[in-house]
């Protein structure tokens, strides 16, 4: 029995913990724009470092009112990154599950026991 698009758009969307991956790699990437707004004031508890050169940040030791509207406009743009992103992945595998399902409607099923 073939699967349908409901099916595998289903079984996608079931994993727990898509959105948290790619907040992890959205968290990684967007170092060099928003690491100022953890140093420059939405953090001010902690005591000014220089950044090293590895961590190519585009700007550092801005005003407490800088950092909290960087920090804003990061999370703001993570929203709607991780919406798009995650979309964009359940489409794009949904596409490809429909697709092996039409070239393949005799494939064997994971809750169908394949006969020995």
């Amino acid at each position: 029995m073939s699967a349908t698009e409901q099916e595998v758009r289903e079984a996608i969307e079931g994993r727990k913990h898509l959105r948290d991956k790619l907040a992890e790699a959205f968290a990684e990437a967007s170092l060099p724009v928003g690491e100022a707004a953890w140093h420059g004031g939405v953090d001010a508890d902690e005591p000014f470092v220089e950044p090293a050169p590895e961590w190519d940040v585009l700007w550092w030791d801005i005003r407490p009112s800088q950092a909290v509207r960087l920090h804003q406009l990061v999370g703001e743009a993570r929203d709607r990154a991780l919406s798009r992103c995650q979309a964009i992945i359940v489409d794009e595998l949904t596409a490809a599950g429909v697709q092996f399902a039409a070239e393949y409607p005799d494939a064997p099923r994971a809750r169908e026991k394949v006969p020995a």
